[in-house]
C-alpha cells in the first residue's frame, strides 16, 4: 500500500517554519488508554459488557490476526465476523461496527501532553504515529481533537507496515517532507519501537510515565 500524505490538519501560526524537525507521538498507551468498544466495556451496567469482554479477548489473543489487522490486511468487519461478535436483541445490522467507530471518534487525548505538543508545533511538525486499525482511521474525520492538534496522522493500516519496521513506516513520510531520521523524535510506550527507531538514526523517548516523558520532551525541544 502506498503512503498517502495528508494535508496538515491544524492551522499553524503565520510565519512558522514547517520542516525543521518532526515529532512522532504514539496514540494508545501514550495519548489515550481507551479500549475498543469503550462505551460498553467501561460502563458498569451495560447488558453486553461480559459478552463483549469475551469477544475482545478472542480477537486480541490471536496475535497474527491482530498484527495483520493493523497492517490493513483485515478490516473491522472481518474481526466482527471471524470472532463471532455478540449482538443486542433487535439491534440493527452493523451495530457492533457502528459502535466501534463511534467510540474511536470519541477517544480523548491527554490534555497535559497536548499542551506540550502545541508548543513544539511552533517550530516542528507533530505527527500522530499509531499501529492501529481501519476503524480508527475511519473515525479520524469525526475526532476534532486529533485533527486540531496534529499536522498529520500515520496509521499502520494505511501504510501497510508497523512501527517496528521504521524504514517502511516512517521513512516514506520523512522523505516526502524533506526530513531524515536524524531530524525526528519518536515518543512511544513500546521499547521495541523505540529501539528500532534509534537503530535507523532517530531519537526516541520510551514512554513509561507521563511526567518523565514530558520533562524529556521539554529538554529535547528546548521549550
Amino acid at each position: 500500500m502506498s503512503l498517502a500524505v495528508r494535508t496538515p490538519f491544524g492551522a499553524r501560526p503565520p510565519g512558522t517554519r514547517l520542516w525543521e524537525r518532526a515529532l512522532f507521538v504514539d496514540f494508545n498507551g501514550v495519548l489515550n488508554h481507551d479500549p475498543f468498544w469503550s462505551s460498553i466495556l467501561t460502563g458498569k451496567t451495560h447488558t453486553m459488557k461480559a459478552s463483549v469482554q469475551s469477544f475482545v479477548r478472542r480477537i486480541f489473543s490471536d496475535e497474527a490476526f491482530v498484527r495483520d489487522w493493523m497492517r490493513g490486511v483485515h478490516s473491522a468487519e472481518d474481526a466482527i465476523r471471524r470472532f463471532d461478535a455478540p449482538t443486542l436483541p433487535n439491534a440493527k445490522d452493523g451495530f457492533m461496527l457502528e459502535r466501534l467507530i463511534q467510540d474511536c471518534a470519541a477517544m480523548r487525548l491527554d490534555g497535559e501532553i497536548v499542551q506540550v505538543l502545541l508548543k513544539i508545533r511552533q517550530h516542528s511538525l507533530v505527527v500522530l504515529a499509531t499501529d492501529n486499525m481501519d476503524c480508527f482511521v475511519n473515525a479520524i474525520d469525526e475526532n476534532r481533537e486529533i485533527r486540531d492538534n496534529f499536522d498529520d496522522v500515520l496509521c499502520s493500516c494505511e501504510v501497510g507496515a508497523l512501527k517496528e519496521e521504521p524504514e517502511h513506516f516512517f521513512a516514506p513520510w520523512l522523505k516526502s517532507h524533506g526530513l531524515s531520521f536524524r531530524d525526528a523524535v519518536l515518543v512511544d510506550d513500546s521499547a521495541q519501537n523505540c529501539h528500532a527507531f534509534e537503530m535507523t538514526g532517530g531519537s526516541a523517548i520510551h514512554f513509561t510515565q507521563r511526567d518523565s516523558a514530558l520533562v524529556s520532551l521539554v529538554r529535547r525541544f528546548d521549550l
